[in-house]
């Protein structure tokens, strides 16, 4: 564990995290898939601030596209509604299982003010709501 994500760990765990995912091989979305079905929330998540590292999208608009993208696609099936406004190439992004092994982490409001006090590289890219038709939802 890196000095960054331990320090994370231990911040979480003191402001109350409510669930926690490394995201790896299922790309956001299926590790976003994962939680809310096992927590029966949707997820609302603001596409424009996933972070992402450069050049990604002009990769991805270049085709340099993993099998990942397809399987993962596959394994939320319709459980995800994606807005007609985000890109084909923010899609494929929010798909792909290469990442850095980023951490999704819920927490309520106030434990989210606390945790991004702590950890300035940390982002807010959307929230939990009652469960509806979809479990996660990008605009």
């Amino acid at each position: 564990m890196t000095k960054s994500a331990a320090n994370a760990s231990k911040v979480m765990q003191r402001v109350g995290a409510n669930a926690c995912t490394d995201v790896t091989g299922f790309g956001l979305l299926g590790h976003a898939y994962e939680m809310a079905k096992a927590s029966n929330v949707t997820f609302e998540l603001a596409s424009e601030k996933v972070p992402l590292l450069p050049g990604v999208l002009e990769l991805i608009e270049q085709k340099m596209l993993t099998r990942g993208d397809k399987n993962n696609r596959v394994y939320v099936g319709d459980t995800v509604k994606i807005e007609e406004s985000v890109s084909s190439e923010m899609q494929s992004a929010l798909f792909d299982p290469q990442t850095a092994g980023g951490l999704l982490i819920s927490l309520n409001e106030e434990s989210g003010a606390k945790f991004l006090k702590e950890i300035i590289d940390g982002k807010i890219i959307g929230r939990v709501a009652a469960k509806r038709k979809h479990l996660i939802e990008v605009r």
